[in-house]
């Protein structure tokens, strides 16, 4: 198969194509057909040598991609039959990517449980845009751990993180205050944000007024990673 990968770190114009043998599921996984594959800032830290420590006793070439959309080709054995899956479905699913074995491939073998249908309404780049964006936004609210009626601060709240974080968040009773641009508001307002401040100076200030005593928690998406992009 082929696959977009680098054998050495460095911009954009380091990927390029590369081919390997096609990947055959063992026991429990499926293997999916790779219409679409995300961009995430993880990527960049693949390609740019941020990893490279993890990658130290590898030989190249190093594919990235973690996020994907695209169709079953095979079943594995044992696969558990609650799953439903079915040669030709449409699915999203999540890579753990590491060396040659990313979403930048023709065909991924995936774990059944790191796949889910794909939203019918979807296109397939659609379909890979979202998956690392939510299962952050999960785990982040996963690990707080909040009550029913507990208050969430979300600064950068109209970001990808920021807005699964705050509709999850809302879903499970919880009161979001986001930060944002104004012209987010009515946006994030829609999502389930029961609070809205926008963002500047005074924003911590005008928090420290609506909630005298302080908020329950906070899920930060406005700090910048190794990256440079938003979390």
């Amino acid at each position: 198969m082929y696959a977009i990968g680098l054998d050495h770190y460095g911009g954009p114009e380091v990927l390029h194509t590369v081919e390997l043998p096609d990947p055959q599921p063992k026991a429990g996984e499926i293997r999916v057909k790779v219409r679409a594959a995300g961009i995430n800032p993880v990527d960049v830290m693949v390609r740019e040598g941020a990893l490279a420590a993890l990658y130290a006793e590898l030989d190249p070439p190093f594919v990235p991609g973690m996020d994907i959309a695209g169709t079953i080709d095979m079943i594995g054995d044992d696969v558990d039959q609650n799953f439903r899956f079915t040669v030709g479905q449409e699915v999203v699913g999540m890579v753990d990517n590491h060396g040659s074995y990313g979403g930048y491939s023709e065909y991924v073998c995936l774990p059944a449980a790191s796949v889910v249908p794909k939203p019918g309404d979807t296109s397939f780049p659609e379909a890979a845009s979202f998956l690392m964006n939510a299962l952050t936004a999960r785990n982040a609210l996963d690990a707080l751990d909040l009550e029913k009626d507990s208050t969430l601060l979300i600064p950068g709240a109209a970001g990808a993180v920021g807005t699964f974080a705050t509709a999850l968040a809302n879903d499970e009773g919880v009161e979001v205050i986001a930060i944002a641009r104004p012209d987010d508001e009515r946006f994030l307002r829609s999502v389930g944000a029961a609070y809205f401040i926008p963002r500047g100076d005074d924003a911590a200030q005008r928090v420290r007024k609506l909630f005298p005593d302080g908020v329950d928690a906070v899920v930060d998406t406005a700090r910048k990673n190794s990256a440079g992009g938003p979390r």
